[in-house]
């Protein structure tokens, strides 16, 4: 099976010759399955940036809603910021420390034997 070589066009002259050589190459057919393969792909990678996007806004929401319950209540829930060297401020992440419960349960048991 042939592949495509991915390379970087700088103008239009030479985005042409390579439109050529490929034509020369590959069928106009299968130039459009593997466009449209690559544009798949990048939608299906877009959608998992959004996701992870709306994963972290779900998460910093609930960070905020454990530190205003932590006012209300008697259980001490700490939030503290995890810092990379850089500074940067999309390398700053909130961890939430929530001590663990005084009664545990099993639930895999079963005690009705």
């Amino acid at each position: 099976q042939r592949s495509l070589n991915v390379q970087t066009v700088k103008d239009m002259n030479t985005l042409q010759s390579h439109v050529l050589e490929t034509q020369n190459v590959h069928s106009i057919s299968e130039i459009t399955k593997l466009v449209s393969i690559n544009v798949k792909h990048a939608q299906k990678e877009m959608k998992f940036v959004n996701i992870l996007c709306l994963s972290a806004l779900i998460a910093k929401k609930n960070m905020h809603l454990a530190q205003k319950n932590n006012l209300n209540s008697q259980t001490s829930i700490k939030i503290r910021e995890l810092r990379n060297d850089s500074d940067d401020k999309l390398d700053i992440m909130q961890a939430v420390e929530i001590p663990t419960f005084q009664n545990s349960y099993n639930l895999l048991s079963d005690d009705s034997d």
